[in-house]
């Protein structure tokens, strides 16, 4: 039934009619439910099937083979509702509903916006049946055409997102390479055979101080200020989301100013051992009170004191060092103890030029990835109804 208030506020051009409510079973060309008996698992069993959502895999001596461009939704337990796209030819077991239609590319995404797991139901397994399924009520375009295209446009963007979360892991994958290579002196570049020399962080440093003990303030537009739960986990960058300021005299406290090269260290807390490097595109930033502050002496690459930071032989020493009878923690004396080899000047800096065109790599494709995220989003919101 059509209904002049069922109208997305995003449209292709061309296309004006309002949207009608149709069931399920009037938009799908086919709906079932696959067929199974769960045998005991035996690895030379002629048909196995992975459970959708789910790590297990499980024989079956009855299968429903299924061909062609469909959509799967998992139909009993904790993944009911969840829902997959699907090509070829696929073993469908009885936890498992298939649908085919005309628009499948366009269905999946009505469906996915729509969240099939609001019907499921149940105290103990959660369950969708097939024919609460066949009595959904869906907003579609009456015009085919539209379907295709609404189709084909988040088909598009899935696949873009697809294929820069693979460039993503592939970018993440060379860096752990290389700094398994490069700190192992097994790859050098070309020219320098000097051996690396075995130095403490202290060593290394013009000294540690403690942050400020200032509480957060609404943020100002100027001054940010960089706490524990700022310091992204995986990026190590400053979080840009729920920025604050210090409680302070800026004027009196400014020598908690970060400066060009300073790293710093989680001191406390399960994230002890966590590192930061400050960079001049941070603007001004003041550091709390549960992070150290090492300057690095100039005669030092920082970049390569920060990426030695981020090595598997870092972490070992964290872990063993931070042990603690309460909370994990490490204080500067501490911190300073770790040991790690050290080239000359010259080649420090193309190490750590090298790994920072690549941590820079990851960073672009990761904004290009919550972009793309950002802007199927904003599409699934605004295209349907």
């Amino acid at each position: 039934m059509k209904n002049e208030n069922l109208v997305p506020k995003v449209r292709f051009k061309g296309f004006s009619d309002p949207w009608e409510q149709r069931k399920l079973k009037n938009i799908s060309l086919e709906i079932g439910t696959g067929k199974s008996r769960f045998i005991k698992f035996n690895k030379s069993e002629k048909y196995m099937y992975k459970i959708l959502g789910s790590t297990s895999i499980i024989g079956y001596t009855n299968h429903f083979d299924y061909e062609g461009d469909f959509i799967l939704t998992a139909r009993v337990g904790a993944n009911a509702g969840t829902i997959y796209r699907e090509s070829g030819k696929v073993k469908i077991s009885d936890n498992t509903v298939f649908i085919k239609a005309s628009q499948i590319n366009f269905l999946y995404y009505v469906l996915t916006n729509y969240n099939l797991k609001r019907l499921s139901f149940g105290t103990g397994q959660p369950l969708i049946k097939s024919s609460e399924l066949n009595k959904l009520k869906l907003e579609v375009p009456t015009n085919e055409l539209e379907q295709q295209e609404l189709g084909v446009i988040f088909f598009t963007i899935d696949t873009l997102i697809a294929a820069n979360e693979d460039k993503l892991e592939q970018l993440k994958t060379l860096k752990k390479l290389m700094m398994q290579k490069i700190f192992s002196q097994e790859w050098r570049f070309k020219g320098f055979t000097d051996p690396w020399e075995q130095r403490k962080l202290g060593e290394l440093s013009n000294g540690f101080t403690y942050g400020l003990n200032a509480s957060a303030k609404a943020y100002d537009g100027k001054h940010q200020y960089l706490r524990i739960t700022d310091i992204d986990d995986e990026t190590r960058t400053f979080k840009q989301t729920h920025l604050t300021s210090p409680d302070i005299d800026f004027i009196r406290d400014n020598s908690y100013v970060l400066k060009l090269g300073d790293i710093v260290f989680t001191r406390t807390g399960a994230s002890t051992g966590k590192t930061f490097i400050y960079r001049t595109a941070d603007s001004i930033v003041y550091y709390a009170g549960f992070l150290i502050k090492m300057s690095v002496r100039e005669d030092i690459d920082s970049e390569f004191v920060f990426q030695n930071t981020l090595t598997t032989s870092f972490n070992r020493f964290v872990k063993v060092m931070s042990q603690r009878s309460g909370q994990p923690g490490i204080n500067s004396k501490e911190y300073a103890r770790f040991k790690l080899y050290i080239p000359k000047l010259k080649e420090q800096v193309l190490v750590g030029n090298m790994l920072l065109l690549i941590d820079n790599l990851i960073a672009a494709n990761e904004d290009k990835l919550n972009q793309l995220k950002e802007l199927k989003k904003y599409l699934m919101q605004n295209m349907f109804v």
